[in-house]
């Protein structure tokens, strides 16, 4: 531990990671699912599935591993959530072009509906602009104010 408090872990290589799994863990990993320790960061694979694996936790709170589990098993949880989250991507995708889309056609509105009659919808960009100057600007001082 650091005087910071915080943890720092022990590099391992991916031999020492699948080993560090089976014994500390139970989880099996088979030499043809190797590749996915290349392709992704132990923590991503590992650490938000890890409890699916447990049985429970001891007295001081860590994750207790009775019984083997494979790898795959894992796999088949990584694959589920990559595929959510592509479907929860696209989406968010599609809910943000609808709104930059509806936006701006309330924005030209009132824009057109003006006296200027700004029938191209563009002064907005410079108003913009300036809005963002004198909010950088701000916080910019906020930053430095101590």
């Amino acid at each position: 531990m650091s005087e910071t408090g915080t943890n720092y872990k022990t590099y391992k290589t991916i031999d020492e990671q699948i080993e560090y799994l089976k014994e500390s863990k139970k989880i099996i990993v088979d030499d043809e699912d190797r590749h996915y320790f290349e392709e992704r960061n132990y923590i991503s694979l590992i650490n938000p599935y890890k409890e699916y694996f447990s049985t429970g936790r001891n007295n001081k709170g860590k994750l207790v591993y009775k019984k083997e589990a494979n790898f795959k098993e894992l796999i088949n949880l990584i694959n589920i959530d990559d595929k959510f989250a592509k479907k929860l991507y696209e989406a968010i995708g599609y809910f943000e072009r609808k709104l930059k889309n509806v936006l701006f056609s309330e924005i030209c509105k009132l824009y057109i509906d003006n006296e200027e009659k700004d029938i191209h919808c563009i002064s907005y960009v410079s108003e913009i602009q300036s809005f963002y100057n004198k909010t950088d600007r701000a916080s910019s001082t906020v930053l430095f104010k101590f």
